[in-house]
């Protein structure tokens, strides 16, 4: 009877791959480049080929003054670790992550005159944690929150001029407060009171 019980967990043991439980194994992009110009490449949907094999490498593209625009990490031709743009002018327009193709991490973006535009974070592609947006002058436009891709709590957006735009909670899957839309009427139930949308 114990032989019986201990095959069964030969099986199970056997059968468990460590690997496939490390969802954010580390994944070197390796330190080779590739103009996005050349030739011999060619995208087909999200994967990038090199002479018809997944790329892996930095994929660099050039602005006409000849100065770096771009540069996008790929693994097995799919985007991996990080990303940068810039400005004609050589500032810093974004710089993103990627695992296994998803954003994933810290996303910042700059304006022109080197203010921040943008600071959102994504965790295996959906946004997480606070999303954050500004004008080109400083004035912060958008602060919103999110858990699994989903909107939740505190919600705030700003005019130029600092007059609020929308201001709202969300819980429970609906939206509470000042959602910032223009509504042709009243939204009303059927016995005549204001009722949360579902969004």
């Amino acid at each position: 009877m114990k032989r019986l019980l201990f095959i069964p967990l030969i099986l199970i043991l056997w059968g468990c791959d460590p690997a496939e439980k490390e969802p954010h194994a580390l994944i070197v992009v390796p330190n080779k480049t590739i103009q996005a110009s050349a030739v011999n490449i060619e995208k087909k949907g999200a994967l990038l080929l090199v002479d018809g094999q997944p790329y892996s490498g930095y994929l660099v593209q050039y602005d006409p003054a000849e100065k770096v625009s771009s540069t996008t990490g790929y693994f097995e031709g799919l985007k991996e670790g990080n990303s940068e743009a810039f400005y004609g002018n050589g500032v810093l327009k974004e710089r993103r992550s990627y695992l296994n193709n998803r954003k994933h991490g810290n996303h910042q973006g700059w304006w022109p005159n080197g203010s921040k535009k943008y600071d959102i974070s994504f965790e295996n592609g959906l946004t997480e944690g606070a999303s954050l947006e500004w004008y080109e002058d400083g004035t912060q436009y958008k602060a919103f929150h999110y858990l699994n891709g989903q909107e939740i709590g505190s919600q705030k957006m700003w005019e130029l001029d600092g007059g609020i735009r929308a201001n709202y909670v969300v819980k429970n899957g609906h939206r509470y407060g000042l959602i910032g839309l223009k509504n042709c009427k009243s939204v009303e139930n059927e016995e005549g009171s204001l009722t949360a949308l579902a969004y």
